[in-house]
């Protein structure tokens, strides 16, 4: 009945002009494909409403054990459970919770990793701090990025307590009980050839009084086949810090034997300036005299006169 009263429609609307039998397939047609999209969304619709609803429980079950392991006092399994909720559900409902304890649980290694870092900061031996920091890494609860920072502390002081090793073997004290002086120097090699004429002596040491006074010196020492008669020496970091020591009688002395020549000079530098220099990557020492002769401290000058300015400060 509906077949012949659709089609008694089609011929009386054929007859007054008002749709062409094209047009109203081509519209049947569009409909029907509208209907088989519709049915399809919904599908779809249906297929996502079930996928959300296993991404909730996914995001329940992480957030539970989050919580669950939070009050068990279990920070590490709870910043790791909360995280991969906030990483893998960022908009769930439970979102907003778990970030809002992640934040404390970041608050709580904060404030450990500064506790740590105090106490570290009143201990002067390096042993002490690296038990310290192994001690509290494992007793006391902190985050991923405090862990690496407190690593980083703890090689800090590892390479201290190296330099302090070095210092401790390499730094000798010598004592003039006539005068009441201790003299600390480095048994280091201080000479630099420069070809198979000449040498340069170059070793930084200092003085303490018994009163505990303390006060750097600089000793130098020439050997050649010629005068070179200096009268100052210049020693620069390459940080621009410098310092300037005139050598002068009775202070620099000279000699000459059968096959060389010799000068040397032993002299006061100023305290603070050594200091600065001390933090150089490199120095350069220049002889001021009737020539000029310049050179960069090797490795173990280098080494002797950071040690012996390590060893100055470690003294009370």
């Amino acid at each position: 009945m509906k077949n012949i009263l659709a089609a008694l429609l089609v011929i009386l609307l054929a007859l007054n002009g008002c749709v062409s039998l094209k047009k109203y397939n081509d519209l049947k047609t569009e409909t029907a494909g509208l209907q088989q999209r519709n049915e399809a969304l919904g599908s779809e619709l249906g297929a996502l409403k079930t996928q959300v609803a296993q991404c909730h429980r996914n995001a329940e079950h992480l957030h539970a054990k989050g919580m669950e392991a939070f009050k068990k006092s279990h920070y590490d399994e709870a910043l790791d459970y909360l995280e991969q909720l906030l990483e893998r559900y960022p908009s769930d409902p439970l979102a907003p919770s778990a970030a809002e304890k992640v934040s404390e649980l970041k608050k709580i290694s904060t404030g450990n990793y500064q506790k740590i870092t105090k106490t570290m900061d009143s201990l002067k031996d390096p042993r002490a701090k690296i038990d310290l920091i192994d001690k509290e890494m494992d007793e006391r609860y902190l985050a991923p990025m405090e862990i690496r920072k407190l690593s980083r502390k703890k090689e800090s002081v590892l390479h201290d307590l190296k330099l302090q090793e070095d210092m401790l073997r390499h730094v000798i004290v010598e004592d003039d009980p006539t005068q009441g002086l201790k003299y600390y120097r480095s048994t280091r090699p201080s000479i630099q050839q420069a070809g198979y004429e000449k040498s340069f002596y170059v070793e930084l040491y200092f003085v303490q009084d018994a009163s505990g006074k303390k006060n750097f010196r600089l000793k130098t020492r020439y050997a050649g086949n010629s005068w070179i008669s200096y009268d100052m020496i210049v020693i620069r970091g390459d940080n621009g810090a410098q310092a300037e020591v005139i050598c002068k009688y009775p202070e620099k002395l000279s000699n000459m034997s059968d096959e060389k020549i010799y000068e040397w000079s032993d002299n006061d530098i100023d305290d603070d300036k050594v200091n600065r220099i001390a933090k150089a990557h490199s120095i350069t020492v220049r002889f001021h005299g009737g020539y000029r002769y310049s050179f960069s401290l090797n490795e173990d000058q280098m080494l002797a006169f950071r040690e012996i300015v390590r060893k100055y400060h470690s003294l009370k």
